[in-house]
């Protein structure tokens, strides 16, 4: 393997290159008069767009230290993009604006870490004069010119957007998806969506012509535990059984002989089951679970209650009204929760989020 080295002033001038080049695809989407860019990604579709995340993230540069800028570049567009949900083209052009006049300073012999310190201090005074001069959206018409300038003009989508955070609230969760028609619909869904769905199609009955599956007044059973052996199981399912409900389960990973028992008990239509792996890793999984067993009014079968799996009884299974479920998301309806403990949940979360 061959490796290159290049004096400190041809690094940074190729380093500062590649972080123009970037800046030229991005800033020309910029404003309500930006134009758009047509991407053609390999092995895939071409793609229209003014997003400049979506730019920054299809700009791979053939040199190394230049496409180096733009990777690391792109990083805080898509940083953004996740923390504010627009501003992408905005960022971009600020940080490549920051880093040419930051090279500038270093270039004659500046100390990088004064010119670390000024920009610190320059960003947190930008951002004391636009918390200055903010103002809270008190009305459905303030939303819909905030909508407008972020859709580019675009009347319907901001119509869309408008009547969706109107009628969800700020807590609620809004998801893009692609249409299987031309037209650009808003779907309302009430109710706690989960980003997993069933394990397999085999859990939907070999009746049901459909790629979803919909119960009513269902059971959840919900732990944290890799579920294997089907003899932890039993004890519950012959509850189940004997009150003829359906039954979700919601662990941290469900195979081997388990899942294949629970299948079998679908396809021969003894049972409703549906089994779900739990979305996410480590804690952030746990807290999703807890969550579940919120809504659902479930005890949560795990180390920290401890309860085992074959002692699950009755008492310790939550329920909800409806829940459907498919291959990527699974949305609970009317869970039998306390609403003073979400409430109260919903007041802690808030509070994390200001601190």
């Amino acid at each position: 393997m061959t490796s290159l080295y290049l004096s400190d002033a041809v690094l940074q001038h190729s380093f500062l290159l590649g972080a123009k080049h970037l800046f030229k695809y991005v800033s020309a989407t910029y404003g309500p008069c930006g134009h758009n860019v047509l991407i053609s990604p390999k092995n895939n579709t071409p793609v229209v767009t003014k997003d400049g995340a979506t730019i920054a993230k299809n700009i791979i540069l053939s040199d190394p230290y230049e496409n180096l800028a733009v990777q690391i570049l792109k990083q805080a567009a898509i940083q953004t993009e996740k923390t504010s949900g627009d501003g992408t083209t905005s960022c971009t052009i600020l940080a490549c604006s920051i880093l040419e006049e930051a090279q500038k300073y270093i270039s004659s012999g500046a100390n990088v870490f004064e010119i670390r310190k000024g920009i610190e201090i320059a960003i947190q005074t930008a951002i004391n004069e636009l918390t200055k001069y903010s103002r809270k959206i008190t009305s459905k018409e303030q939303l819909y010119d905030i909508a407008l300038i972020s859709t580019n003009g675009d009347k319907i989508i901001s119509q869309l957007i408008t009547d969706a955070i109107d009628k969800i609230g700020i807590d609620g969760s809004i998801v893009i998806e692609n249409s299987n028609s031309p037209q650009t619909i808003l779907s309302i869904v009430e109710g706690f969506r989960l980003p997993a769905g069933y394990i397999t199609q085999s859990f939907i009955p070999p009746e049901e012509n459909k790629a979803f599956i919909k119960y009513n007044r269902p059971h959840f059973l919900i732990t944290d535990r890799k579920i294997e052996l089907i003899d932890e199981l039993l004890p519950i399912l012959k509850f189940i059984a004997r009150e003829n409900k359906p039954l979700v389960i919601i662990a941290d990973y469900i195979e081997g002989q388990a899942l294949a028992a629970l299948i079998m008990n679908v396809t021969r239509g003894i049972m409703k089951i549906t089994a779900i792996n739990a979305p996410f890793y480590g804690e952030e999984k746990r807290n999703v679970l807890k969550d579940l067993c919120l809504i659902t009014g479930a005890t949560f079968i795990s180390n920290e209650t401890g309860i085992r799996l074959e002692e699950t009884k009755l008492e310790h299974l939550g329920t909800s009204s409806t829940v459907e479920i498919n291959k990527g998301f699974t949305t609970i309806v009317d869970g039998n929760g306390s609403q003073d403990s979400i409430e109260s949940c919903i007041g802690i979360l808030k509070d994390e989020l200001t601190q």
